[in-house]
C-alpha cells in the first residue's frame, strides 16, 4: 500500500504530463499556423522542451508503476530515473522562474497588467507540482532499496517461522 504523498507523486506526474501534452499540441497548431514564418524558430525551444517534460514524466510513471513498491531501480532503470531527474531539476527551475515573471508582470508592473493574471494561479499550481515531482524524484532510488531490503527480510523471516513450526 502506498502512502499519501507517494499517490499524490504520482498524480501530479499524470497532471504533469497532461499540461506537457496539452502544451505541444498548442505548440504544433502554432508551428503549423506560422508555417514559413520566422517566428517558428521561437517555438522550437518551447517544444523541444515540453517533449522532454513529456518523457520525462512518462519515465516517471512508468518507474512508478514498474517498480513500487519494493523493487530496487538498477541498470537501464536507474539511468532512466537519473536522466527523468536532470530533466525535472531543469523544468522546475524553469518553472519557478515563469512563476517569477508572471507574478511580476501581472501584479507588480507600471500598467497593472490584467488581462492575464487568472493565468498566474495555474502556472504558480504547475510549479508547485513540479516542485513536489522533484523533490520526491530525489527520494525514489532510496526508499525503492529500503523497501526492498524490508521486503527481502519479511520474506527470509516467513521462510524461517514456517520451517519451524
Amino acid at each position: 500500500m502506498r502512502s499519501f504523498p507517494w499517490k499524490l507523486y504520482r498524480v501530479f506526474n499524470y497532471l504533469l504530463l497532461l499540461v506537457a501534452v496539452l502544451v505541444l499540441v498548442l505548440l504544433f497548431i502554432s508551428i503549423i499556423e506560422a508555417r514559413g514564418n520566422i517566428y517558428v524558430s521561437r517555438l522550437l525551444l518551447p517544444f523541444g522542451g515540453f517533449l522532454l517534460m513529456l518523457v520525462a514524466n512518462s519515465i516517471n510513471i512508468f518507474l512508478s508503476v514498474r517498480f513500487f513498491p519494493d523493487r530496487s531501480l538498477t541498470g537501464t532503470a536507474l539511468g532512466l530515473h537519473i536522466f527523468a531527474l536532470v530533466i525535472q531539476c531543469l523544468f522546475a527551475i524553469a518553472s519557478a522562474l515563469l512563476s517569477y515573471v508572471a507574478i511580476e508582470e501581472e501584479f507588480f508592473s507600471a500598467d497593472g497588467g490584467t488581462e492575464y493574471r487568472w493565468l498566474v494561479v495555474p502556472v504558480v499550481f504547475i510549479t508547485l507540482a513540479q516542485w513536489y515531482v522533484t523533490i520526491f524524484q530525489f527520494r525514489v532510488a532510496s526508499l525503492l532499496r529500503k523497501n526492498q531490503a524490508i521486503s527481502m527480510y519479511n520474506l527470509i523471516d516467513s521462510i524461517g517461522s514456517s520451517s519451524s513450526e
